[in-house]
């Protein structure tokens, strides 16, 4: 395992996916609702995303309520990478919420573990790709 590096206090790293600095805006829907908050950093397996208290509120329903499964429930991600052609890629996917922590004021931020690619699953395995980070 390698330390964090988002200041987490010297916390040892979970992800094993190589991250990139992310700064994409990222619509989130929790049940019936719908929060907007900001990937802090995305990888291939999951994303932190930047929030406030709403979100992280949310996030620690969903990670409470199970599934038929035992499992805990998911969230749909939705956001938009940017690509080299003339437009984006649309990304929708289901995670589930693996952290929560309060960074300061009202400022959280929510580790995901993508579960299933509803859309654009190629489009950040690309843009991955462009940015240096191989698989």
């Amino acid at each position: 395992m390698t330390e964090s590096r988002d200041g987490s206090g010297g916390r040892a790293e979970r992800r094993a996916a190589r991250r990139l600095p992310g700064g994409l805006a990222a619509t989130l829907h929790v049940g019936s609702a719908e929060v907007k908050g900001r990937i802090a950093d995305l990888s291939r397996t999951g994303a932190c995303i930047e929030g406030d208290r709403t979100l992280a509120e949310l996030l620690l329903a969903s990670q409470r309520r199970r599934g038929a499964d035992g499992q805990p429930g998911t969230v749909q991600v939705c956001f938009t990478i940017p690509a080299d052609s003339a437009s984006d890629v649309a990304v929708m996917v289901q995670a589930r919420a693996v952290y929560v922590v309060h960074v300061h004021d009202d400022i959280y931020h929510c580790g995901l573990e993508f579960r299933l690619f509803l859309k654009g699953e190629a489009g950040v395995t690309a843009h991955l790709h462009h940015c240096g980070l191989p698989d």
